[in-house]
């Protein structure tokens, strides 16, 4: 079972729009557009917007293999780990797709936003917890770099919030 999960989780790439970018929409929505499209490394690509539909079809792809995981019953020394690591990813798409949502809807849920602060921070302290199970310190902050990109622009964004109000 987790051969099948490792195999198909990352599969959803076949819900994006065709494109000749190497890559997919959730990568681009978690590391590059975030919330505020701030970077502008994909630019060059002008690779077609991601709709409504694309993060309903990842979000239920991704439903499908959290429910699988939870079905796995693995015996090496370290399954706890390795499951804990693989529902990690799987809620870090599951951001993605609240994100992308949000976005669509023109960031204008307030209250959605900081479920999405809260989620990344959830998320980031989850990733620290279980990097330092499998590594040592080293490097930890450069792979939480575009988790603080992310946080920072929501707490931005908040604070318009609070300006407007």
């Amino acid at each position: 079972l987790m051969a099948q999960i490792s195999m198909e989780l990352g599969d959803f790439y076949h819900y994006d729009p065709k494109h000749w970018y190497n890559g997919n929409g959730m990568i681009r929505t978690l590391y590059y557009d975030q919330l505020t499209n701030e970077d502008h490394d994909l630019d060059f690509c002008n690779l077609p917007p991601l709709d409504a539909e694309y993060f309903e079809k990842v979000g239920a792809h991704v439903e499908k293999y959290v429910k699988l995981l939870e079905q796995t019953d693995m015996r090496c020394d370290d399954a706890a780990l390795l499951k804990d690591e693989y529902r990690l990813n799987m809620r870090l798409l599951m951001h993605g797709v609240m994100l992308g949502k949000y976005k669509l809807l023109g960031h204008t849920d307030r209250e959605k936003a900081w479920e999405l602060l809260d989620d990344i921070e959830t998320i980031m302290a989850d990733y620290r917890a279980l990097w330092l199970q499998r590594n040592k310190n080293i490097n930890l902050e450069n792979s939480m770099f575009k988790f603080y990109e992310l946080r920072r622009q929501y707490i931005e964004h908040l604070d318009l919030y609070r300006v407007k109000v």
